[in-house]
């Protein structure tokens, strides 16, 4: 707060033995108008004469309620921080929508006033801190940069990040309205493309924040820092720090980032085929002839971090080849869960090719699903 509480203060006066006496001030909010009256005791040939009281323009009528007080606008001191409460990047999916409500980013904006461990970052004591209620504008945007928690090479850009209110429901929010030491939590979700990857990380989300409504809910000026003082007026003086490189230091602006890392199922698949029989040869040395019976094992791993779930492996076969049961019908196996009885071959009955398929119902971490079936080799 630009004014301080001034002590009682006593000014002696030899040529008149004068006392001039200083009302106290205390500490005013802004907009409040601080004013006062100074007045003068004196004696004139020892005897004591009617106390004089001041006025801005000079007052020589003495009297106890004569004077003018000398008045001053509190000025608006503004102290407030964007910050993000992360401590790390925020799980994603490829794909995920905005609106989705299953990731987001979440920060704290905060109206840091005056007083012992008010610090919103360290806990440390506030000298100069915000003497108003504030209103501050928010925006969210997609920075080139990468994010501070992750300086992996493979990024990718969400798009259409939108600020959210700190609750389950959806309510987007532009601004917040803080009293002093009040703060305000939102989140912020963004669209994930589809084609981020496992452990990919995103450019940094940035929440900035820009103060436009003072102490009255009036609009205020952007900057008055640099500005004549004029008194009667109350002006806006912003203390805040620089951020990122992005922001300067007492410029109405405050912001963080944070950032999403990619966490989802990565599914590897392997597909290997051998000969089982022939008619010629039997199971010895089998040959790829026609007539033989060929082995094929579909194997799905996920070598990613989510589960995947309802995974379903569709193998379509060419035009010489046909479903065949007489080693084993087609089969699931593996670590993964398997949904019992999805495991089959389709034989052409309408001039379609001949197609195996199978479905597991969840492939976890380090799981793998594996389907196993037989097709003949027909004759030309």
């Amino acid at each position: 707060m630009k004014l301080q509480k001034i002590k009682q203060l006593g000014v002696s006066a030899a040529m008149c033995g004068c006392l001039m006496v200083l009302s106290n001030f205390t500490y005013a909010a802004a907009g409040q108008t601080i004013s006062n009256k100074a007045s003068i005791n004196f004696n004139v040939a020892s005897v004591a004469q009617t106390v004089v009281n001041s006025a801005p323009n000079g007052n020589d009528v003495a009297g106890a309620n004569e004077g003018t007080d000398t008045t001053i606008t509190e000025d608006q001191l503004v102290n407030f921080a964007v910050l993000t409460s992360n401590t790390g990047n925020i799980d994603a999916v490829p794909g995920a929508a905005a609106s989705s409500s299953t990731h987001f980013t979440t920060f704290v904006i905060h109206n840091v006033g005056t007083g012992t461990g008010n610090h919103p970052e360290d806990s440390t004591d506030v000298v100069n801190g915000s003497n108003g209620k504030i209103t501050v504008a928010l925006t969210a945007s997609v920075k080139g940069a990468p994010q501070p928690f992750d300086t992996a090479v493979n990024q990718f850009a969400p798009t259409n990040c939108t600020i959210y209110a700190d609750t389950t429901a959806n309510t987007v929010v532009s601004e917040v309205a803080l009293e002093i030491n009040g703060s305000a939590t939102v989140r912020v979700s963004c669209d994930i493309p589809i084609s981020a990857v496992n452990e990919d990380t995103s450019a940094a989300i940035e929440l900035s924040g820009t103060v436009t409504k003072g102490y009255d809910d009036a609009a205020v000026a952007n900057s008055s820092n640099d500005t004549a003082q004029n008194k009667d007026a109350v002006e806006v003086v912003y203390v805040d720090n620089a951020a990122h490189g992005v922001d300067a230091v007492n410029d109405n602006q405050s912001v963080d980032w944070s950032g999403f890392t990619i966490k989802s199922a990565l599914l590897n698949m392997i597909k290997t085929v051998s000969v089982n029989n022939d008619p010629i040869n039997g199971t010895t040395n089998p040959k790829a002839i026609p007539g033989a019976i060929l082995e094929y094992i579909v194997t799905v791993q996920n070598n990613g971090d989510e589960v995947a779930s309802n995974v379903v492996i569709t193998d379509t076969m060419v035009e010489n080849l046909a479903c065949d049961s007489s080693v084993a019908s087609p089969a699931l196996s593996g670590t993964a869960t398997a949904t019992e009885g999805t495991a089959k071959c389709t034989e052409d009955s309408d001039g379609a090719k001949d197609k195996a398929e199978g479905a597991c119902t969840t492939i976890a971490k380090d799981q793998t699903c594996i389907l196993t079936f037989y097709m003949k080799i027909l004759e030309s």
